[in-house]
């Protein structure tokens, strides 16, 4: 396994309440094109990630990563630094869905412990279906269904989404959230590992050359409660917005340097928006509540707010 490269992520162990950031990586201090797995990631022993497949793209959303070319590789999340009670497991990241295509392709991440159950979101490239893939070097994969019952989702094309999982290692129960879905499994036996150390990056198919982008991916340790249903705030320490509720711009207070800003939906639409000076004009969008993201030299930070 190679070493990964200290100055391309960003750690934090900021603390607020019990709840903890293990992970945060905004991708901004990267450099722009190809890179190399060792700068993002451990390698897959059993699948040597192909030259070219891994990028660092810069467009008028800031920079974020894209994974082409069948591979898999992954990333140490710090789970094993939780405090004593933080027994969830949170994922968020913003994930570009693409257009339709002819070819069969899935790409996604999810948590594994390395040894047992996978758990996390896969997209097939060619209908935008999104399922968890149950699993296990001891088992048939599985695809497991988000919508309710046992329904497809599918998500919006050409879009940047943001998409949540949560999985509780005590109560064995898990939480899927994203556009159009919000889905519980319960575990019925105790099979999957709480030692989910391992983010893992998967795309596989019959296409060389189709690409999955990622951003603004946050993993947080928090309290046994509750599974969230919504998204969260991140780091909300060092971010201030007011007023809240708005209705016509919001003021943007934050310590750490404003690279860009999204808005995010309830189910985790993202919309791209100008910072104008310390402010943001909201009177666009409809009443409701919404995460503000931001996009920053320190990482991901988010709030939520309340348009009039």
């Amino acid at each position: 396994m190679k070493a990964i490269f200290t100055l391309a992520l960003i750690f934090l162990s900021t603390y607020y309440g019990l709840s903890q950031v293990l992970y945060n990586e905004a991708f901004e201090s990267l450099p722009t094109g190809t890179i190399s797995v060792s700068t993002v990631s451990y390698e897959d022993n059993n699948s040597p990630v192909p030259s070219g497949a891994l990028q660092i793209i810069q467009d008028e959303s800031g920079k974020h990563f894209r994974v082409g070319m069948p591979c898999k590789f992954y990333r140490i999340t710090n789970w094993h630094l939780r405090e004593p009670g933080n027994n969830v497991v949170n994922l968020e990241f913003d994930f570009y869905t693409g257009g339709l295509t002819d070819y069969v392709s899935r790409g996604g991440i999810f948590f594994t412990d390395g040894e047992f159950h996978s758990i996390g979101f896969l997209m097939h490239s060619s209908t935008k279906k999104i399922v968890w893939p149950d699993w296990s070097p001891w088992e048939p994969w599985y695809e497991m269904e988000l919508g309710e019952g046992n329904s497809s989702v599918f998500l919006p094309l050409n879009s940047w989404v943001r998409l949540k999982m949560s999985y509780d290692v005590i109560l064995k129960q898990a939480r899927f959230s994203g556009p159009g879905f919000s889905k519980v499994y319960n575990f019925v036996d105790d099979s999957f590992s709480d030692s989910l150390g391992l983010l893992y990056f998967l795309h596989i198919g019959e296409f060389q050359n189709y690409y999955y982008g990622y951003d603004n991916i946050v993993v947080t340790a928090t309290p046994s409660s509750s599974l969230s249903v919504g998204f969260s705030e991140t780091q909300s320490e060092i971010l201030r917005l007011y007023p809240n509720p708005a209705s016509d711009y919001i003021t943007v207070e934050s310590e750490a340097e404003i690279i860009n800003v999204y808005i995010y939906d309830v189910n985790g639409k993202r919309s791209d928006v100008l910072l104008q000076g310390n402010k943001i004009d909201v009177s666009q969008f409809p009443a409701g509540n919404y995460i503000v993201g931001l996009k920053t030299d320190k990482g991901f930070v988010s709030q939520k707010i309340v348009k009039k």
